[in-house]
C-alpha cells in the first residue's frame, strides 16, 4: 500500500530515541538509487541540502515500522525484493505529494520525465560496470522498476492532474501537457528522455487509458497546426506529430479518434466574424450537417496538416476562415503574397528570388513532413484500412474540383477543400507511390490493375476514360478480328464480376 504523506509539524518531528535505529533506514544501493533518480534522501532529522528532498514524515514511518518488526539492520528488513519495490513506490508517492518549491513551479509530468532520464543514466551506469565489478543484488531490477514507476505516475498525473500539487495551469491542461513537452523538444528545447514517450504510450494502452491521454494530445497538436502558416510556425506542430506517431499506440489512437474521419459536413467558424462575412457564414452553416464534404476533411484531425500553402484565396470560405483565425488571435491578416511580394515593384530580382526560395522551402518541408507522418501511420497494420478509407473519402469528397465549372472559373464551391489541401495531399500520395513507379522494381509487379474495376475504395464507374462501355470499347478494337474483340469483352466482364465479388467480401468482412 501507499502511505499518505502529510507535512504537519508533528509528522515532520524527528522520531524518539526509543524508536530510532542506529543502522540506515534503507539498503545502501536503494538509498543511492533514490538519491540519484528521485533526488530524495530520507532523513528523520534536518532537511538535506537542495535539490534533495528529505521526506521526514516517511522516514519516521519507516523507523517505526522497522522497530515494530524487530529488525535491527536494514539488510534484515529489506531482504525481499517486493518490499524494496513497495518502498520505492511509497517514496515516489510522498515526493510527488510534497508541496515544496518544485511543486509550485514545475508540472508533475515534467518532473517525472526528468526522473526517467536520470533513471536511464543510472541504468547505463550499472550496465556499463566491468564484468568483475560487484553489482549489488537486485540493483538493475530496482532501477527498471523505478523507470516503470516514472511512466505509471506520469500517466496518473496526466489523467488526474489535481492528484499531486502543481501550478494551476497544468491542472487545466491535463494530458495536453504532454504535447507541450514534445513541442518544446521540437522547437529546440530540452529533449524528452529516450524511450519515454514510447513507454508512456504503451502503458496507457495497457491500462485502457490511451484515448483519454492521446485524444487531447493529438487535438492540441492539430489545433496548433491549424493556426500556423506556410511561412512560419508550422514546423513545431508538424515535427511534434511525427514524433508522436513514432509510438505505435499513438498511430492507432489517431485513426480511431472520432475527429479523424468526419461523419458530417463541416460548419464554418462563426464567432467574431466581420459583418461582411456573416451572411456567407450563415448560408454555409445552413448547409452543414449533411454527409462529409471536402471541407470537412480539411477541418479534420489530420486534415489540418495538409491545409497550408502559398496559393491565393480561392473562395469566400478561405477569407472567412482567415478572418476568424485573425479575430481570435488579435493579429492583422496577411496573405503569403502580402508578406512576400507586397512591394514587388520596388524590390530587386535577387530579393524576389530569395522570397520564392523561402516559399518553396516551406512548402517542401510541409509536404515532406506530411509524407513522413502517413508512412508512420502505415507502419501499423491495424491502422492501414482506416487511413486508406480517409484518403479515399477525402479524394472523393473533392471530386468536383475536376469538373469543367471549376476548371473554367477557378472558383470552387465553399464545400470543397482548399487548393492547398488537395495539392499537399496529392504530393503525399505520389510519395507513397514512389516504390511502385519504377517498372523494373519488384514492387511494380504487385500492382493489381483490376482495382479500377472495384468500388471498394473508389467508384470509377462514371469515368469513361477508365471504364468504357462495351460500345465504346468496340470502337477502339480492331473490327477485322471480331473473335479477339469478343474474347476481350468477355474477359472484361469476367474481371468486373470478380471485382464485384471482392467488394462484397470486403464489405462483409468490414461489417463483421
Amino acid at each position: 500500500g501507499r502511505s499518505v504523506c502529510r507535512s504537519s509539524p508533528d509528522a515532520r518531528s524527528p522520531p524518539s530515541p526509543a524508536t530510532e535505529m542506529a543502522e540506515p533506514l534503507l539498503l545502501a544501493q536503494d538509498a543511492e538509487l533514490i538519491v540519484r533518480v528521485l533526488r530524495v534522501k530520507l532523513s528523520a532529522g534536518a532537511q538535506p541540502p537542495a535539490p534533495l528532498l528529505g521526506l521526514p514524515a516517511l522516514a519516521a514511518e519507516l523507523t517505526a515500522e522497522q522497530a515494530a518488526a524487530g529488525a535491527t539492520t536494514a539488510e534484515a528488513h529489506w531482504g525481499d525484493l517486493s518490499l524494496r519495490r513497495s518502498l520505492v513506490d511509497r517514496v515516489m508517492m510522498c515526493a510527488l505529494s510534497e508541496p515544496g518549491s518544485e511543486a509550485a513551479s514545475v508540472a508533475v509530468a515534467d518532473r517525472l520525465a526528468l526522473a526517467f532520464g536520470r533513471g536511464l543514466d543510472e541504468r547505463r551506469r550499472l550496465v556499463g560496470k566491468p564484468a568483475d565489478a560487484d553489482v549489488p543484488a537486485g540493483a538493475l531490477e530496482m532501477c527498471e522498476y523505478l523507470l516503470d514507476l516514472c511512466v505509471s505516475y506520469t500517466c496518473m498525473a496526466l489523467t488526474n492532474p489535481q492528484l499531486f500539487p502543481q501550478p494551476a495551469l497544468y491542472d487545466v491542461l491535463g494530458p495536453a501537457r504532454l504535447y507541450e513537452l514534445v513541442a518544446d523538444e521540437c522547437a529546440g528545447g530540452a529533449p524528452l528522455p529516450s524511450g519515454f514517450l514510447a513507454r508512456l504510450a504503451e502503458h496507457t494502452a495497457t491500462e485502457g487509458l490511451l484515448d483519454e491521454v492521446a485524444g487531447p494530445v493529438l487535438a492540441a497538436c492539430s489545433a496548433q497546426m491549424a493556426k500556423a502558416g506556410i511561412l512560419a510556425d508550422f514546423h513545431v506542430p508538424l515535427r511534434a506529430l511525427v514524433s508522436l506517431l513514432e509510438a505505435k499506440p499513438l498511430r492507432l489512437a489517431l485513426v480511431h479518434d472520432p475527429r479523424f474521419h468526419p461523419l458530417k459536413s463541416a460548419a464554418p467558424p462563426m464567432s467574431q466574424l466581420p459583418p461582411q462575412l456573416a451572411a456567407f457564414a450563415a448560408s454555409l452553416a445552413r448547409s452543414s450537417g449533411g454527409p462529409p464534404n471536402g471541407r470537412s476533411f480539411e477541418e479534420s484531425l489530420l486534415g489540418a496538416f495538409f491545409r497550408h500553402s502559398g496559393f491565393p484565396s480561392e473562395s469566400s470560405f478561405d477569407d472567412l476562415r482567415a478572418a476568424a483565425a485573425v479575430a481570435a488571435d488579435g493579429m492583422q491578416a496577411q496573405t503569403v503574397g502580402q508578406q512576400l511580394f507586397a512591394n514587388a515593384s520596388k524590390t530587386t530580382r535577387a530579393q524576389q528570388d530569395a522570397n520564392l526560395t523561402t516559399l518553396r522551402l516551406g512548402s517542401r518541408t510541409l509536404m515532406e513532413g506530411n509524407s513522413a507522418a502517413l508512412q508512420l501511420i502505415l507502419k501499423a497494420k491495424e491502422a492501414q484500412p482506416l487511413l486508406f478509407k480517409w484518403l479515399a473519402a477525402a479524394i472523393s469528397a473533392n471530386a468536383d474540383r475536376s469538373k469543367e465549372h471549376y476548371v473554367q472559373t477557378g472558383q470552387p464551391p465553399g464545400n470543397l477543400a482548399s487548393l492547398g489541401f488537395c495539392y499537399n495531399l496529392s504530393f503525399a500520395l505520389l510519395r507513397l507511390c514512389e516504390p511502385f513507379l519504377d517498372p523494373a522494381s519488384p514492387h511494380a509487379a504487385k500492382i493489381d490493375g483490376t482495382y479500377l474495376l472495384s468500388t471498394h475504395r473508389f467508384d470509377t464507374t462514371a469515368e469513361t476514360k477508365l471504364l468504357a462501355s462495351t460500345a465504346a470499347l468496340m470502337h477502339w478494337l480492331d473490327p477485322r478480328n471480331a473473335d479477339l474483340a469478343e474474347r476481350y469483352i468477355r474477359h472484361m466482364e469476367t474481371e468486373k464480376a470478380a471485382a464485384a465479388e471482392r467488394d462484397r467480401a470486403a464489405a462483409a468482412a468490414a461489417a463483421a
